[in-house]
């Protein structure tokens, strides 16, 4: 993808074992799970940003070939929309966003400025 959206994004997964990810997921996968990646080619603007799922996951966000850590999350077990939210300092420039631990074969995600 060349440019940060604000539309979903509809991510085709393979099983965590087939899955060849850039990077080690910071917390492994049973590998009857599934796991991908979005390569973002341009992030704009730095500042904070939300990654928001609709089904549970583990999301990896890597900027510079480093995994930054999330500065706040929340999630909801009971909610059929938005499952869980993950919030990141992003620079400008390049981001790689890896999803794994997930159910389902795909899996939408949407990335949003923090206003």
């Amino acid at each position: 993808m060349d440019a940060l959206s604000t539309r979903a994004i509809l991510l085709s997964l393979k099983p965590a074992a087939e899955a060849t990810l850039p990077k080690a997921p910071e917390r492994s996968s049973a590998p009857e799970r599934f796991a991908g990646f979005v390569r973002i080619k341009q992030v704009d603007k730095a500042g904070t940003y939300t990654v928001a799922l609709p089904a549970p996951a583990w999301i990896d966000a890597v900027q510079a070939g480093h995994t930054l850590k999330p500065s706040g999350f929340s999630g909801a077990t009971d909610c059929t929309g938005i499952r869980k939210m993950v919030r990141y300092e992003l620079s400008a420039g390049e981001l790689l966003l890896q999803v794994s631990g997930v159910s389902a074969e795909t899996i939408a995600l949407a990335i949003l400025p923090v206003e």
